[in-house]
């Protein structure tokens, strides 16, 4: 685990150095491997209980991480045309917290937690999207609205979980703190592209 977790800050590493001097084949070609790991580490994970990998919560979670790594791809190919593959790795990434949102839903359901986390999240980001001009989204302002719903749904449902008593800490711990970051790459998305 050591040796594939060095390996990807390697990838990385050289995807940012492809990155600054635009090496845009190098560039796309890291950034696919990097994906490719990332696809992987469910695996390494549950390579001790390879049972787990029978359930619905891992394969829906599976489907999220790839369409996660074709959004980051499409994203990357696109590098801020905002063309057609601008939105199909949108739609990608907006799958992938739709896919995520479901695999919770294996272990909760929507309760008065997930509400109040799910208001306390989407006003305050309508807020900073739309009132305050923070951001010039253009025809893109619906899209990212309902967007950003769906990423404080995720982060409500993963709040949901970790107040769960029944499921296991780190279980709970690891995914509220993987959807948190998931959601704050998303927000540095909105304003670097």
């Amino acid at each position: 685990m050591i040796c594939f977790i060095l390996l990807y800050f390697i990838i990385v590493g050289l995807f940012m150095y492809a990155n600054y001097f635009d090496l845009v084949v190098m560039r796309g070609i890291l950034k696919a491997l990097a994906g490719i790991m990332f696809i992987i580490v469910p695996f390494l994970v549950s390579k001790k209980n390879k049972k787990i990998r029978t359930t619905k919560y891992f394969k829906t979670m599976l489907v999220g991480f790839i369409f996660a790594t074709l959004g980051d791809v499409l994203l990357d190919i696109d590098n801020s045309n905002f063309g057609i593959l601008f939105i199909l790795g949108m739609l990608f990434f907006a799958l992938t917290h739709v896919m995520f949102s479901v695999s919770f839903f294996k272990h909760i359901k929507f309760n008065k937690v997930s509400l109040i986390s799910l208001i306390s999240l989407f006003v305050p980001t309508l807020l900073v999207l739309n009132r305050f001009n923070l951001i010039n989204a253009g025809d893109l302002t619906l899209v990212i609205n309902i967007y950003a719903f769906i990423i404080s749904l995720m982060v409500s449902l993963a709040i949901t979980m970790y107040s769960k008593k029944e499921l296991n800490k780190y279980f709970k711990s690891t995914t509220l703190l993987g959807v948190i970051l998931f959601a704050i790459s998303d927000l540095i998305l909105v304003f670097a592209l």
